[in-house]
């Protein structure tokens, strides 16, 4: 079954001390610079009819992925146990993937290291660094937004949260 997208947009609006947002569902199909241009419209619109600030416009894209993975999950899946993968971006920066739930028997025998001999998790890594054809995975955190290009720690633990 394909993936079903359904894309949003966020409106973030201040009133000085505090953020508040406002939703608007977009039209599937639409290209980024249509979405932009409604952006464009619809934005002064919105700033007219409120006292506050517009900040910022995100677009979210929810994407149903059911049949693409697990309908369940195991039972001993825990939320506080994750794997962090640190790549280097193109410019010397870094972006870190925090993956929670990670399952310990992708981890080194007796360590905390992941097992980056793996097949599944150097798929995982070579689909991070090198994308898909030419779609590539970027820094986000980064406002130049360069590639990812290599993997320099990885580890697969749990935190440990004082209840």
């Amino acid at each position: 079954m394909p993936a079903v997208a359904q894309n949003k947009l966020t409106f973030t609006i201040s009133d000085g001390l505090k953020d508040s947002t406002m939703t608007a569902y977009v039209e599937n199909g639409l290209t980024i610079p249509q979405i932009i241009a409604l952006v464009q419209a619809l934005a002064p619109l919105i700033d007219t009819v409120i006292k506050g600030v517009l900040k910022r416009v995100s677009l979210n894209t929810d994407i149903d992925v059911g049949g693409l993975g697990k309908t369940a999950a195991d039972s001993t899946a825990d939320v506080e146990e994750k794997a962090t993968l640190l790549f280097a971006n193109a410019e010397g920066g870094e972006y870190r993937m925090n993956i929670p739930t990670w399952d310990e028997s992708f981890n080194a025998t007796g360590s905390d290291a992941v097992d980056t001999a793996d097949a599944d998790v150097v798929a995982l890594i070579t689909l991070m660094e090198d994308g898909i054809s030419t779609d590539h995975f970027r820094a986000y955190n980064d406002s130049a937004n360069p590639l990812l290009t290599e993997l320099t720690f990885q580890r697969g633990y749990e935190l440990f949260v004082p209840r």
